[in-house]
């Protein structure tokens, strides 16, 4: 089945990397996984609030600059955040980041592009991303957010 983007994803665009969006397009038309744009650009204050609560580990975001989306399953037309949907939509991302050559990081594995990663092997890469973070912050829970896409910035 293909889906595609509904007027409120194609709405959170505004504002985002044509890149970004190119790549967000391409899932879209190609994935087994409905999904929406939940958001993409965000305003300064609502990052401080999502930093605040603990929803953003940091006021820079990428969300600031265009350049990341929070990419959200449906299951019968309800978000869903579940690991196993958002596996199913980075699969998508994936498969975009890779024709489009665009470099993308997945918010699931924050020290790898997501194209060297092998997609049917993406629950691996969360565990080993996990277990790499935890030994290297001793003590500190990695941020595992599922629904993060963001594009690599130039330079």
């Amino acid at each position: 089945m293909a889906y595609r983007l509904g007027q409120q994803s194609e709405a959170n665009l505004s504002g985002v990397h044509p890149d970004l969006i190119a790549c967000v397009r391409r899932a879209i038309s190609r994935t087994s996984q409905d999904f929406g744009v939940f958001e993409g650009m965000r305003s300064f204050e609502r990052q401080k609030k999502l930093f605040a609560a603990g929803s953003s580990r940091t006021l820079d975001s990428y969300h600031l600059t265009g350049d990341a989306v929070d990419l959200v399953p449906y299951v019968d037309g309800r978000l869903g955040w579940q690991m196993p949907l958002c596996i199913r939509v980075a699969r998508a991302v994936h498969e975009a980041s890779v024709s489009l050559c665009v470099p993308i990081v997945w918010g699931s594995v924050w020290d790898r592009m997501l194209a060297s990663l092998d997609p049917g092997k993406l629950e691996q890469a969360v565990s080993g991303y996990t277990t790499r973070y935890r030994i290297s912050h001793p003590g500190k829970e990695p941020l595992i957010d599922g629904p993060h896409f963001q594009r690599v910035r130039p330079g």
